[in-house]
């Protein structure tokens, strides 16, 4: 069986705007997303933004969220990463890396 994780990005995404966030989203529809607490507690942030009112009402926020809720499986988190953004003890920057890496 598929399972699919979507995370806060796609989320919001597909709720704004039309694309393939949104397909994604409507071919999965009837079918078991895979959600944690985190994610949906920053999907509901995100849409609690002042700005965020430019692009959709409450009302299609809180409409989401309530399918989003119905069509999920929710799912603890059992580890979490650290992310390192820059290594101290070390004389290269990440982004000198990745740029040699991609040239």
């Amino acid at each position: 069986m598929l399972r699919v994780v979507l995370d806060t990005n796609v989320l919001i995404s597909a709720l704004i705007r039309k694309g393939k966030p949104r397909k994604l989203l409507r071919r999965a529809y009837g079918k078991r997303f895979i959600l944690s607490r985190e994610i949906m507690e920053e999907f509901l942030e995100v849409c609690g933004r002042d700005y965020f009112h430019e692009f959709v009402s409450d009302d299609e926020a809180a409409s989401f969220s309530r399918m989003l809720v119905n069509l999920s499986q929710f799912v603890a988190i059992k580890s979490k990463f650290k992310v390192i953004s820059e290594d101290p003890s070390s004389s290269i920057s990440p982004i000198a890396t990745l740029t040699a890496w991609t040239s």
